[in-house]
């Protein structure tokens, strides 16, 4: 039997390079170094990414331009004040960027089609669904946006990111998990009245 890692854990290790590329290079040339080799590799990954024509959904370019943004406030200014907020800012436009999806085509949505290879049906009780799924989203990004925030005020920039990537790296796996169960909660929404008949 030949083991394989789900789509939706595979996405998360390569928009995980970004950090590993971060924290080795933060320990190897110092901080400045670690912002320019971040930003690079992002960029690097956006053009690979565009010339073998793969799928860039709305939220890798939310977090592809925040960290390019971010990344190059910071190498431009004396002190790397963005590095400490940054992700707390990113948090918030992520979260901003699930809840502007919610009339349309619902982010969680669209984010399900990349990972699935079954055709997800457009149905009223599917759209609905992923309306919930989507707000759910918006509210984890939220609350890990104060989290965030809270470590940024309590500790320096160090200890901030030490302490916001196992927290974070943790309970983006854990909601990761929870929307990769979608058809126990479609059924139980179903049943709940939740979603329309």
């Amino acid at each position: 039997m030949k083991f394989e890692i789900p789509k939706p854990l595979q996405q998360v290790s390569n928009d995980l390079g970004s950090l590993g590329v971060f924290l080795i290079m933060r320990w190897i040339v110092g901080l400045k170094g670690a912002i320019l080799a971040t930003v690079l590799y992002v960029v690097v990954d956006l053009i690979r990414r565009v010339v073998m024509k793969e799928k860039l959904t709305r939220i890798f370019w939310v977090i592809s331009l925040t960290t390019i943004g971010f990344g190059c406030v910071d190498l431009w200014v004396e002190d790397p004040f963005m590095l400490k907020f940054e992700a707390v800012l990113t948090n918030l436009i992520t979260a901003f960027v699930f809840a502007a999806t919610i009339s349309g085509t619902p982010l969680a949505l669209e984010i399900a089609r990349t990972w699935q290879t079954a055709e997800i049906p457009d149905h009223a009780d599917t759209r609905r669904f992923f309306q919930i799924m989507t707000w759910a989203w918006v509210g984890y990004f939220i609350l890990k946006a104060g989290f965030y925030l809270w470590a940024a005020i309590a500790f320096d920039t160090t200890m901030a990111m030490v302490v916001r990537v196992p927290i974070g790296t943790g309970s983006l796996l854990a909601m990761i998990l929870f929307s990769m169960q979608g058809r126990r909660w479609f059924g139980l929404m179903k049943r709940w009245g939740w979603l329309p008949a």
